[in-house]
């Protein structure tokens, strides 16, 4: 499976870290991010064993994966959302969840082949930690 994992849209340099390592752990080598230029200290080395484009907004990353037979999956509680035991990844996908505070936008949800859910037991903590989610979808 040839994927790819979006972290343009996380703002906390902790959850780009555990993305880019855990993508390279599960063979993901590809990372896109609106970022000039990557911040290493957080994935541990793994990202040197990684490629990464820069620079690339949620326009660029939409255009780029059409381009390239990238299927958007988007991890995000959204009412067409399909449980995360129920999915069947497409082949090629390109992983985004979404800023920590605001989610993922409306145009990387309306251009996602899959949008993911992740049910959670009722409890005061709504949602996973960003690159919790990250790290589940990539396992799965």
């Amino acid at each position: 499976m040839k994927a790819g994992v979006y972290i343009g849209n996380l703002k906390n340099p902790q959850n780009r870290g555990t993305c880019i390592r855990t993508g390279e752990a599960f063979g993901i080598n590809l990372v896109l991010t609106n970022d000039k230029v990557i911040n290493y200290k957080y994935s541990q080395g793994t990202s040197k064993h990684m490629i990464f484009l820069t620079e690339m907004n949620e326009k660029d990353l939409v255009e780029y994966s059409k381009k390239n037979n990238h299927k958007i999956v988007v991890i995000e509680d959204t009412p067409e959302a399909i449980d995360i035991d129920k999915v069947n990844y497409p082949a090629n996908p390109m992983f985004i969840t979404g800023h920590e505070n605001d989610g993922v936008s409306d145009l990387l949800i309306n251009n996602a082949r899959i949008v993911v859910r992740m049910p959670q037991a009722d409890t005061y903590c709504r949602c996973l930690n960003t690159s919790v989610a990250c790290s589940i979808v990539m396992q799965d």
